[in-house]
């Protein structure tokens, strides 16, 4: 286990003697959430920002976090799973499974009748060794026990299946069809089977690699885990070597709702609660948009989408890439800006309600766990339709650097606690929603081939506006949808536009002041 003083060597990039402050060191704001993540992560300890900013210093920081433990009573991930052969489901889970038993209930059918899967899929130029790429898909599946899982409807539990078996389905080019309709499937969640995956050859050296996973167990950086680990083995399996993967099993999905259970408990978890109450006011946290010209679409609306894409200019993706170098915070920062002001533009609001999805891997030993452990962010961001300033950029920053130090407390267990009439209930009002994914390329990577993400189709989206923002090397592309009979789709054009226009706008503004 690192002590906090490796920490925060590995964070500034030097060491630092008990009196000397991070600041001093260089450190600023976004390196200090850096750190909270970390000590939360590595040490199991929650620490707010203020009290950090209270106790600069290493030496005061250090009796900071052991105070703060001692606050707590930190339960690491052993002494929190019992021995058991039925687990508690966490938020994420619980209110998935309420939500299609309350669909069903009410007669809804389609999207919103069922849970659903995640597909990711992959063209591969090269020789692939079939059976060293099976290998690699079932030592990936022995390692997380979340593909090997079964949900109990009635009574939020889950069970891990050991005797399941998932294996890699091939097919040639002339069963594309059938086997990718067999991969889409709904997987029925009391069986212990909850991901495929299926390989396609076109040519000797054209393949497509697809995988499906249940979203009640993974969420997108649960796929990441699993492609890059799928690489790992394959690469290691070709080379005749040991995979560079921990040799240590990672946390498993069924030991989440326990580690959950821990921190929601603790002073931690209810100081978190207790922001979030006062930044919604003791009611649901999912905060309605309020769009003039908008309408509920019908049930045959909901399941077909409008979408309005475009790709940034290169000079402005440059000048935000380069404060983003800087700044880690600074793509969220200046998206959720020009998000804001954009729909104010169109609404006259005087603030606007962002629900932001986040990670939520930062309590310990979750960032190698596949489990549905994302989050949402409930954001009320203050408008500023004029041109903006680095006083504005500045709040929003502040406002976000707030939210992520108690993003650990889940959305739907704050539902189930301030709002349980409108827990696991399907979509009860329209929702602003903002996914920035910044990515520093393809997550599957195949040694000796060339691998190309395939781009997921146009499938429907919530009720309201999702806007989607993708960072890949240069490029940065946006995506603003809605279902259809929302809004009119020339006023979602025009939203759009009005987002790229902000963007612009912010691409020049408040860049050098110092981010401390």
């Amino acid at each position: 286990m690192p002590s906090v003083a490796d920490i925060w060597e590995s964070i500034l990039g030097v060491p630092a003697r008990a009196d000397e402050s991070f600041f001093a060191l260089g450190g600023t704001s976004f390196m200090a959430a850096r750190v909270l993540a970390r000590v939360r992560r590595d040490l199991g300890v929650e620490v707010t920002l203020a009290r950090f900013l209270s106790a600069p210093c290493l030496g005061e920081f250090a009796a900071l976090v052991a105070e703060c433990r001692a606050e707590s009573g930190t339960t690491t991930v052993e002494e929190a799973t019992p021995e058991a052969s039925w687990h508690p489901v966490n938020a994420n889970q619980a209110a998935r499974l309420m939500r299609v038993r309350r669909a069903r209930e009410e007669g809804i059918t389609g999207w919103w009748s069922m849970t659903h899967l995640i597909t990711a899929g992959y063209r591969i130029e090269g020789p692939v060794d079939r059976v060293r790429l099976t290998r690699a898909v079932e030592a990936v599946v022995r390692r997380h026990s979340a593909f090997r899982t079964a949900f109990s409807w009635a009574e939020e539990r889950q069970q891990v299946v050991e005797a399941a078996e998932l294996t890699l389905r091939q097919a040639r080019s002339d069963e594309v069809s059938q086997a990718l309709e067999d991969l889409s499937a709904p997987l029925p969640l009391d069986k212990g089977v909850l991901g495929r995956f299926l390989l396609i050859e076109h040519e000797p050296e054209r393949h497509e690699f697809w995988l499906a996973v249940e979203h009640i167990i993974a969420d997108r950086s649960s796929i990441r885990v699993v492609l890059g680990e799928i690489g790992e083995y394959y690469r290691a399996g070709m080379l005749g070597v040991e995979p560079l993967v921990d040799p240590h099993p990672p946390t498993q999905n069924h030991e989440v709702g326990y580690i959950e259970d821990a921190f929601c408990t603790s002073a931690a978890g209810q100081a978190a609660k207790e922001h979030w109450n006062r930044v919604v006011g003791g009611k649901s946290p999912w905060m309605g948009l309020v769009y003039e010209g908008s309408r509920e679409p019908a049930a045959e609306e909901r399941q077909h989408s409008v979408r309005h894409r475009s790709v940034l200019d290169a000079g402005v993706a440059a000048a935000l890439t380069q404060r983003a170098n800087r700044d880690g915070l600074a793509w969220l920062t200046v998206t959720v800006a020009a998000l804001a002001r954009a729909v104010a533009e169109r609404t006259a609001a005087s603030s606007v309600p962002i629900m932001v999805p986040v990670g939520n891997r930062d309590r310990q030993g979750l960032d190698g766990t596949v489990s549905f452990l994302s989050t949402m962010m409930p954001l009320s961001v203050p408008v500023v339709v004029d041109r903006p300033s680095p006083e504005t950029l500045a709040a929003v920053r502040e406002l976000l650097l707030q939210s992520l130090t108690h993003a650990s407390y889940p959305a739907h267990r704050l539902t189930r606690e301030f709002a349980e009439e409108e827990w696991g209930h399907t979509q009860r009002r329209p929702l602003l929603y903002l996914d920035v994914d910044v990515a520093s390329g393809c997550d599957l990577v195949m040694h000796g081939c060339e691998v190309e993400e395939i781009p997921e189709g146009d499938g429907p989206v919530l009720w309201g506006i999702a806007v989607w923002v993708r960072i890949k090397g240069p490029t940065v592309s946006f995506e603003v949808a809605h279902p259809q009979g929302f809004l009119p789709e020339a006023e979602s054009a025009r939203l759009a536009a009005a987002l790229i226009e902000a963007l612009h706008d912010l691409a020049t503004t408040g860049g050098d002041e110092d981010d401390r």
